[in-house]
């Protein structure tokens, strides 16, 4: 399955808006800090949908943002 960037990018976008501790959305999304650090930093390239789909599940219900 290949990642679109629109989803990439928003989920980004989401984790650096969201109010919430990266350690936190690590730990409620099932990915590792270090792995979401990368990701908030850019410097993963070809990450994995289904990390990136469990962070944007998460801050969806967190943040309560469609």
């Amino acid at each position: 399955m290949v990642l679109s960037m629109d989803f990439l990018e928003e989920t980004r976008k989401r984790v650096k808006l969201s109010d919430e501790k990266l350690k936190d959305i690590a730990a409620g999304a099932g990915v590792s800090y270090n792995w979401l650090r990368q990701l908030k930093g850019r410097f993963l390239t070809n990450p994995r949908i289904r990390q990136v789909q469990s962070v944007y599940d998460y801050l969806e219900d967190v943040d309560g943002q469609p």
